[in-house]
């Protein structure tokens, strides 16, 4: 277990962070669900994109992204397009173990806001994050 303590500092009552705790865990499980029904073949990798690019559109609440660029069941770089299709102005950081030069370039050319590789440095993305926070 990590000893890092986080604290966020906003306006928002302790209803509204209860409701968006509870959301976050939703989107979390639906995310975990969907992914284990694709191994599973019960939902199709398109089916999956679909459903996480639905999250991001319908939940404003959402408004930054950390995106995993290639994951063992959906393409990142397909659904950060989607996503964009539908809220062009939500930065999406693309998170990678590429490391290379001209797999960063890409990422940006092909719309992602920022990139990270793995492991990730705390400094750099709270840097990010800050860079994008509303």
């Amino acid at each position: 277990m990590s000893n890092e303590k986080v604290f966020v500092a906003s306006d928002v009552s302790k209803a509204k962070a209860k409701q968006l705790r509870l959301f976050a865990l939703l989107a979390w499980f639906v995310a975990i669900a969907a992914q284990i029904f694709a191994v599973f073949k019960l939902i199709t990798n398109e089916t999956l994109v679909w459903l996480i690019v639905v999250i991001v559109v319908y939940f404003p609440e959402i408004n930054l992204i950390l995106m995993d660029i290639k994951m063992p069941i959906m393409d990142g770089n397909e659904a950060m397009k989607k996503m964009k299709k539908r809220r062009p102005n939500i930065p999406i950081i693309a998170l990678t173990a590429f490391a290379m030069e001209s797999d960063r370039r890409e990422a940006l050319e092909i719309g992602f806001d920022a990139y990270l590789t793995k492991p990730i440095d705390k400094k750099l993305l709270f840097e990010i994050i800050g860079k994008y926070a509303k």
